[in-house]
């Protein structure tokens, strides 16, 4: 039960904080539409991050289903979860305030990336 609460406490800590960052960065920039900017960016990263971790989940119960079959499954599964949201965290705290440097101006985006290829970006 503590653990529950231990892990809402720090989830609820990071999204604070990533919000404290994307803010500075938005403040940093332009300054402008920090709301409608911060639900613009995490509605596709959340989608993104979603097939991801779906991704993840499928790889990791096949190995956990056949690499690790002599283990008990409720170690594998706890693995696979405590992996993936590291993944999760990771992903987040790099791809949000990425894209918010982006969309406020200071950053320019990488012109070579292949995504850009069909010229974005002026």
């Amino acid at each position: 039960m503590p653990w529950d609460l231990y892990g809402d406490i720090t989830i609820l800590t990071v999204l604070l904080l990533i919000t404290s960052w994307c803010y500075c960065i938005n403040k940093s920039g332009d300054n402008k539409d920090f709301v409608a900017r911060y639900i613009a960016l995490s509605i596709p990263i959340c989608i993104q991050l979603f097939f991801i971790l779906l991704t993840g989940v499928i790889i990791g119960s096949i190995l956990g289903a056949t690499c690790f079959s002599t283990l008990p499954w409720e170690n594998v599964e706890a693995s696979i979860i405590v992996s993936l949201g590291i993944l999760a965290l990771i992903y987040i705290l790099w791809r949000l305030p990425s894209a918010f440097k982006i969309a406020s101006g200071t950053e320019q985006p990488n012109k070579t990336s292949p995504l850009t290829k069909f010229d974005m970006y002026p």
